[in-house]
């Protein structure tokens, strides 16, 4: 029911008992009109705050405003909850089984007794428990538990991976095939956790117009689009004679503590002191490896192939100058 409705309902209420309403609540400032008297008396129990019906069960305190607050109390509260009665039972000869629901019961004919509603019997039997089953995966299943041996393995070659649930090995079995990517031609991921953060990364992310960097977050690009703003505020070091300015608090701080506060991250193994935590994670990376040794440089065959090799390669001053080479290296006569 939409507004309109409600408010036109509401005037024609009015309207039909303005002349009815002879109970008038005396609360200052309220003035609340009733048609019958225990609707006042009850709008007055909210100015009061008086409750006169209590439960009366042991250890219980509680009290309402109205008579059928406090039996709907009694029933949820205070009352044993009835249990529900198993109703559908089956008809069948030799069948004694009780179901609550006729959804259970006809699954119970359909497995058990088959469609011709005789008592089939069961159709798939453990030779060691001798438990049934109505399907012969389920079987399958039942019986890895007794020698232990995964039933459904792997058929792709070079796998042997064993499941115990059918179910497992499907699931397994799309690794092999890997996950493609709608919006990519011809790529496929072993999981599909890394699809989902190929998505997020090629085709979700957040790309500025003007420049095209991209983002993984949406917070991170509107801090990137104000570096294109012309009126960018700058936060202006406070120390005399320092005129440094950031457009970032934080790097406006880390100025402060390094260049005026004197402040120094030292590292614990060789003592050395830096202006910043980055800078000490770094120098700590290879300060704290001990067996750190740089490899030798690879000489010979074992060299890559330069990418411009056999290529021309133009001379730094050529390229400043913006002189044609051949000019350089065989002037005219």
């Amino acid at each position: 029911m939409d507004l309109a409705t409600k408010n036109s309902l509401s005037l024609i209420f009015d309207e039909k008992f303005e002349d009815t309403r002879k109970y008038v609540c005396d609360a200052p400032g309220c003035g609340k009109t009733f048609v019958k008297n225990n609707f006042l008396e009850f709008h007055i129990r909210t100015h009061t705050n008086e409750r006169p019906f209590h439960c009366s069960f042991p250890g219980c305190s509680l009290s309402y405003t109205r008579s059928w607050h406090l039996r709907r109390h009694v029933i949820n509260a205070h009352q044993p909850k009835p249990e529900v009665v198993a109703k559908f039972e089956c008809q069948e000869s030799g069948c004694s089984r009780v179901y609550q629901s006729k959804d259970a019961l006809r699954k119970h004919h359909a497995e058990i007794h088959g469609s011709n509603g005789r008592l089939a019997g069961p159709r798939y039997q453990c030779s060691v428990c001798h438990l049934s089953f109505s399907k012969h995966n389920k079987l399958k299943v039942h019986a890895s538990l007794h020698s232990g041996e995964m039933p459904f393995k792997c058929s792709v070659e070079g796998c042997g991976r064993e499941y115990r649930i059918h179910s497992k090995l499907k699931a397994h079995e799309k690794s092999h095939l890997g996950y493609a990517c709608e919006s990519c031609d011809n790529q496929r991921f072993p999981t599909w956790s890394a699809l989902r953060k190929h998505s997020a990364e090629t085709h979700s992310a957040k790309r500025c117009p003007k420049c095209d960097k991209t983002f993984k977050q949406n917070a991170l690009l509107m801090a990137h689009m104000e570096t294109h703003s012309d009126n960018r505020l700058a936060f202006v070091c406070p120390f005399p004679e320092c005129e440094k300015s950031y457009f970032e608090m934080k790097n406006l701080r880390a100025h402060q503590k390094a260049a005026h506060e004197n402040v120094r991250f030292t590292c614990t193994e060789c003592q050395k002191e830096f202006c910043s935590k980055q800078t000490l994670r770094r120098h700590g990376r290879k300060c704290m490896n001990k067996t750190y040794e740089r490899k030798a440089p690879k000489t010979g065959d074992l060299r890559k192939t330069r990418v411009d090799k056999g290529k021309p390669r133009r001379r730094a001053a050529v390229f400043l100058s913006a002189v044609d080479s051949k000019d350089i290296d065989h002037p005219e006569e």
